[in-house]
């Protein structure tokens, strides 16, 4: 019996570790997300940002951006009763002030923030993990610092959210790029030719790539995230090689790196 290369599927939704459904990563965010934007209509505020959340030392992390920018968008789609503002408004206000998500834990930074696009509460959470899970402990605080809202969560880690980092980052350092969040475009592909099918023959499954697309549109960082046979997996990293893309765009149009995972398949024919 023959196998056959799939033609390559960049996603960036998560897939699970063992290389299962998407889907239940997908409900298991949208979840809690629409249990967030319940609570959240219940308690009078009106306008709530999402900030990357910052590590212990309250620095930015590849990791905090990604979680922060992902249920910043989920929740603002079930929310009603109140609004979540932008994340690609908010950093352009910080930036402007060179100041970043994690420095609205100062009074007088969250104070400017507030006043400039009127928000009245700030969303952050605790974020953990071991090498099976990530957890997070969402906190809803009014500007002043009280407690809203509480929240715990966790998911499983998943071979797609793990080939997204390291992420790209400005020069700087800050903030983060994913493509498809924040207003950042997807890259999408020039020349993507696919590895020889024939390299497959009696093997079945799936291979996770972490690779960087430069604001160049080549590949870098090539990462092997879940391989199948050292030939196989040598023989699909070479092909990247040759890739080429229209860069991803962040939301002013700025040709920007971001962090990408390529999933291959090769199925029994």
């Amino acid at each position: 019996m023959n196998f056959r290369s799939v033609v390559f599927i960049l996603v960036l939704v998560a897939i699970p570790a063992n290389i299962c459904s998407a889907a239940e990563i997908d409900a298991r965010r949208a979840s809690v997300a629409g249990h967030l934007a319940k609570e959240f209509a219940g308690l009078g505020i009106h306008k709530v940002y999402i900030p990357d959340f910052c590590d212990s030392t309250s620095r930015p992390s590849d990791l905090g951006a990604f979680f922060a920018a992902t249920f910043s968008e989920l929740i603002a789609k079930k929310a009603k009763g109140f609004v979540v503002e932008s994340r690609i408004d908010g950093h352009h206000f910080l930036q402007q002030n060179n100041f970043t998500d994690c420095n609205l834990i100062r009074p007088e930074v969250l104070s400017k923030f507030s006043s400039a696009l009127s928000v009245d509460s700030v969303l952050s959470a605790r974020l953990s993990g071991d090498k099976d899970s990530y957890s997070m402990d969402f906190i809803l605080r009014d500007l002043s610092g009280k407690e809203l809202s509480y929240s715990h969560y966790s998911e499983p880690r998943y071979a797609q959210t793990e080939a997204l980092f390291p992420a790209s980052s400005s020069p700087p350092g800050w903030p983060f790029c994913f493509a498809a969040l924040d207003g950042v475009s997807t890259p999408k592909g020039v020349h993507v030719p696919n590895p020889d099918p024939g390299i497959a023959h009696g093997t079945h499954g799936t291979i996770v790539i972490s690779s960087l697309i430069t604001a160049t549109g080549k590949i870098d960082q090539i990462r092997l995230v879940h391989g199948l046979t050292p030939e196989i997996d040598s023989a699909v990293i070479e092909v990247l090689k040759s890739w080429r893309f229209e860069p991803a765009r962040d939301a002013d149009g700025n040709a920007v790196s971001v962090r990408a995972p390529l999933l291959f398949s090769f199925y029994r024919m």
